[in-house]
């Protein structure tokens, strides 16, 4: 978290906050104390372990109740354009490359002020091999470059790779590696390391065990902090019945912080239990509850998630999911309750309709409801 009256001298005033992840609004949220300056902004470096990359399409900053003397009229201008092409190219049976473009120009106006002018440029090169029946492998070159004349540059290279090998029927072993170097104008640099060795085995027609192990390195030079993570998982997949599956997973992060910034931040440390329960009650309804306890430094707590997926119609056109999720922070032992429905119509191809209505309710906190409705169109 960082602060400044210019907005060009900007002052570090927090290291790593706490987070929590939202799946039913596929966004995270960061809590942390609150500071005082004319600009404030927030830099996310990294996901979490496992998570999707978090890009920030929002953010809302609320100071104290009956600041500014009363109510306030903003106005703001937001424009993206963009253009993606596909490259694929099959050398023979077994190799295939595929190279993917994505350029963006972008822009924002906040109250007359310029706050976002981008320009960026992506370029990925993917490789896939298959040596033999029994193997694959996958290799990813990625560089993104965002320039922009207002917030800070970002230079973004990634370098991956996965190997599968099924030795039987009922065994799959693979093994991934991925190094990412992300350097901030601002900041600095932020390099991480990840290597995974994971494995599916069928010990019955109804029963399946993994395990996986992954060791991952991250160095972050703009808070001096270099943490590196060792995490075990361990997991039963059960078909009770031809309708009902349970799954359940432990997973276990053993974590150490090192440089001349750990001393301020918290161990990342944790232990998880995860019991996920899904029942097909026809070919149209399907409901699931997942349950995950964690215990960590920052805190313990139970997140619950019930979820109801319905195809009112035999073609699928129309999908209704209903969501019930409740988050417990455990360093503030808070819970936020959300409840949501999304509804999404396919009326062909090329043309769909979203509808989505949600609702935040915090345990001291104001509630938030949210309702979009979304066309897609396809050419």
């Amino acid at each position: 978290v960082w602060t400044s009256n210019d907005n060009d001298s900007w002052t570090l005033v927090q290291g790593t906050v706490p987070y929590v992840s939202d799946d039913v609004y596929r966004r995270f949220r960061l809590s942390f104390s609150p500071v005082t300056g004319l600009y404030v902004m927030v830099v996310n470096e990294v996901s979490p372990p496992g998570a999707p990359a978090v890009q920030v399409t929002e953010m809302r900053i609320f100071g104290p109740d009956g600041a500014g003397g009363g109510g306030s009229t903003t106005e703001s201008n937001l424009y993206e354009h963009n253009v993606r092409a596909n490259f694929n190219y099959r050398g023979v049976d077994n190799v295939s490359l595929t190279w993917d473009i994505f350029g963006q120009l972008a822009g924002n106006e906040y109250n007359g002020d310029t706050t976002r002018d981008e320009h960026r440029l992506d370029n990925s090169l993917n490789a896939l091999w298959a040596p033999a029946d029994r193997v694959d492998v996958s290799l990813r070159a990625e560089n993104r470059n965002i320039q922009d004349k207002i917030r800070p540059d970002e230079l973004v290279t990634v370098l991956g790779g996965t190997v599968e090998y099924r030795p039987l029927d009922t065994l799959d072993v693979g093994a991934s590696y991925t190094w990412s170097d992300r350097e901030f104008a601002l900041t600095g640099d932020y390099t991480s390391e990840a290597a995974q060795l994971r494995s599916t085995a069928r010990l019955l027609d109804d029963l399946e065990a993994e395990i996986s192990l992954e060791h991952i390195v991250q160095d972050d030079q703009g808070l001096q902090i270099e943490t590196t993570r060792d995490i075990l998982t361990l997991g039963l997949v059960a078909r009770v019945t031809p309708r009902f599956d349970l799954t359940l997973r432990w997973s276990d992060t053993d974590a150490a912080l090192a440089g001349p910034g750990a001393d301020e931040s918290l161990d990342p440390s944790s232990q998880t239990w995860e019991l996920l329960g899904l029942w097909r009650m026809t070919d149209l309804l399907t409901g699931e509850v997942r349950l995950l306890y964690r215990d960590a430094q920052f805190g313990e707590g139970l997140d619950e998630n019930y979820r109801l997926s319905w195809l009112p119609l035999p073609d699928g056109s129309v999908d209704i999911q209903l969501d019930v999720l409740r988050r417990v922070d455990g360093l503030q032992e808070l819970s936020t309750d959300t409840y949501s429905v999304l509804v999404q119509w396919l009326i062909n191809k090329r043309t769909w309709l979203n509808f989505t209505y949600g609702a935040q309710i915090p345990e001291e906190a104001d509630r938030t409801d949210l309702f979009t409705v979304v066309l897609n169109v396809r050419f």
